[in-house]
C-alpha cells in the first residue's frame, strides 16, 4: 500500500514537473515571437495576441483539469509563475507600440476588468498567488497590463470599420524607452487631436521620417467603441 502511494506521488511530480517545463518553454517561445514582432516585424500579430491572450486562461484551466492527478501550486512552480508574470507586460507592449488612443476612460476600464477577471481566475487554480502584500502588488500591476494589452489588441483587431485618415507634418523625433527601445515622431495638430501629438511609430517609419515630411494618422472608432489609430506613410492617393 505505502509502495503504491509513493509511487503515486512520484507520478504525481513528475507530471507536475512536466507541465511546469512545457509551460516555460512555450513562454520562453512566446516571448521571442513577441521578440522578433517587436523589433524586427516577423510573424503574424493575430496569432502572437491570441496566444498572449489565451495564455493565462490555459494555465487556470489546466490546473483546475488536472486537480485530480496532481496538485499544482502556481505559487510555488517559478516556470508556471514566470509564464504569468511575462504574458501581461508583453501583451501591453506589444499594443503600445502597435496603437495609440487619446481617450483614458476605455483603456482604464480595460485595466480594471482585465485584472479582476483574471484575479478571479487565479483566485479558483491558484489563491496562493496572493499571499503577502509584494505579491499582491506584483500580480496587480500585471493583470493590469494584461488588462490593457488584451483590451486594446481586440478593440484594434475586431474593428472592421474604415478608418478616417489625415495627413499631418513631422514636427520633431526622438527615441527612447518603455519597457524596449522605443521610437517617437512628433507630428502636427489633426481631426480632434487640437494639439500637437506625439506617436510612438515601427524603427523603420522613425528612420525613414525626415522632419517636414508628410505622414498620415488612421483614426479608427474601435470595436469596443474606444478610438485608437495609427501614423503611416501616406497612400498614393492622399496629398
Amino acid at each position: 500500500m505505502n509502495s503504491q502511494y509513493t509511487n503515486q506521488l512520484k507520478n504525481s511530480k513528475r507530471l507536475e514537473k512536466r507541465i511546469g517545463q512545457a509551460f516555460s518553454l512555450a513562454t520562453i517561445a512566446i516571448f521571442l515571437g513577441g521578440v522578433v514582432y517587436v523589433f524586427f516585424g516577423y510573424g503574424s500579430q493575430r496569432l502572437l495576441v491570441i496566444l498572449l491572450i489565451g495564455l493565462p486562461w490555459m494555465i487556470f484551466l489546466l490546473v483546475i483539469s488536472l486537480r485530480k492527478y496532481c496538485a499544482i501550486d502556481l505559487a510555488s512552480k517559478s516556470d508556471v509563475k514566470q509564464a504569468l508574470l511575462l504574458d501581461g507586460p508583453m501583451l501591453c507592449l506589444l499594443a503600445i507600440f502597435d496603437f495609440s488612443s487619446a481617450a483614458w476612460l476605455g483603456p482604464l476600464v480595460m485595466v480594471i476588468l482585465g485584472a479582476g477577471f483574471l484575479v478571479l481566475g487565479a483566485a479558483n487554480s491558484a489563491p496562493a498567488l496572493f499571499a503577502g502584500r509584494r505579491q499582491l502588488a506584483t500580480f496587480a500591476i500585471v493583470f493590469g497590463a494584461y488588462g490593457y494589452g488584451a483590451g486594446m489588441e481586440i478593440n484594434a483587431l475586431l474593428d472592421s470599420r474604415s478608418p478616417k485618415t489625415y495627413p499631418v507634418e513631422v514636427t520633431a523625433k526622438r527615441h527612447g524607452t518603455i519597457g524596449a527601445a522605443a521610437y517617437f515622431l512628433t507630428v502636427g495638430p489633426w481631426g480632434s487631436m487640437q494639439k500637437v501629438d506625439e506617436i510612438v511609430v515601427r524603427e523603420e517609419l522613425y528612420g525613414a521620417a525626415k522632419i517636414g515630411d508628410k505622414l498620415c494618422v488612421n483614426s479608427h472608432h474601435g470595436a469596443l467603441s474606444v478610438p485608437w489609430y495609427t501614423l503611416t506613410v501616406c497612400s498614393p492617393n492622399i496629398h
